[in-house]
């Protein structure tokens, strides 16, 4: 069905009838009259059901594609029979109508692209988009038949192994022009836009999957990288950060609250001001904390192999700085 201005129109596909009710001063309900009607009313029209039909008279040639209700006016589009396709499900979204995700398919493409090939136009717009994107990255890799719903603390939502099934691929891209470009949309478009009061708890899954890009763990890319996100993440007000469960500083002991939503740089971060101030050996700081219970528990999260190895290569830069 679809909504006009004060009249709609609806089309049973079993029988390919549309029907109309509402205002109908101008004709527009297609009844042959200018009257409003309160239940609904068939639409006259040459048109028949997708589905074989005993009518009489003989069926006419058309089938109804798509129905449109407009101000004082509505219209259909329609096929013929010979064709057999279905009429348009407007509660069935199409692919090209939904916002970008990243996915494993895509991924997978990028890492077939050789290393020194010419990549297609079409590829790189896709990734620009996703990459630069919070609304695209937290639309990733939802939970099926909307279990994504409900976002907290307790049900960020995420399908973890479909992410990391992904992340996995696009760690085996060789294209330098494909590899760049995903940098660059992470490190100038996507990062700077985090802000330390997000709109909505959903908004938060970013925080989650971007840690999962291989390029974390690269030591390399710490000062524009890792440091830039892990400085956005301790910025959270207090109601975002209550969501995150983000590690709070303390001097003098490990009592970390972690869940699923916790992550490795700025948690790691955290670590280095703790064995700055309690000058407590760094590799056994990390070593603690990546053993705690709570840690090893999390699905959302880096193992705990994952933060010592983190851990480690943060210490050097720290030391650097």
């Amino acid at each position: 069905s679809c909504l006009s201005r004060r009249h709609t129109l609806t089309l049973m596909k079993s029988r390919g009838r549309v029907y109309a009710f509402g205002l109908g001063g101008t004709g527009q309900l297609g009844t042959r009259a200018a009257l409003n009607a309160s239940t609904p009313q068939v639409v006259l029209g040459p048109w028949s059901s997708v589905a074989p039909v005993i009518d009489d008279p003989p069926p006419p040639t058309c089938v109804i594609k798509r129905i449109f209700a407009g101000g004082d006016h509505c219209f259909a589009t329609v096929t013929q029979p010979k064709d057999n396709i279905p009429p348009e499900d407007c509660r069935e979204y199409s692919t090209w109508s939904q916002i970008w995700c990243i996915t494993g398919d895509q991924m997978c493409t990028c890492s077939k692209v050789p290393h020194d090939a010419a990549v297609n136009q079409e590829l790189m717009v896709y990734i620009e988009v996703v990459f630069s994107s919070q609304a695209c990255v937290n639309a990733s890799f939802l939970l099926p038949e909307d279990q994504h719903y409900c976002c907290s603390s307790r049900n960020h939502g995420l399908d973890i192994n479909v992410a990391e099934k992904a992340f996995t691929s696009l760690s085996r891209v060789e294209n330098m022009s494909i590899k760049e470009l995903i940098m660059n949309c992470v490190i100038i478009n996507l990062i700077p836009t985090l802000v330390p009061s997000p709109p909505d708890v959903e908004t938060l899954r970013v925080y989650v999957t971007l840690p999962l890009y291989h390029e974390f763990d690269n030591p390399k890319h710490y000062n524009v990288l890792q440091n830039p996100f892990g400085s956005a993440v301790l910025k959270l007000k207090t109601e975002a950060a209550k969501v995150l469960d983000v590690a709070a500083l303390f001097h003098t002991q490990f009592s970390f609250p972690l869940s699923h939503w916790i992550i490795a740089p700025p948690f790691a971060e955290s670590a280095i001001l703790i064995a700055r101030t309690t000058e407590t050996s760094f590799t056994d700081c990390g070593e603690k904390l990546a053993g705690s219970a709570s840690w090893t528990e999390s699905v959302g999260g880096f193992r705990s192999e994952k933060l010592k190895q983190t851990s480690s290569a943060l210490l050097d830069w720290s030391l650097a700085k």
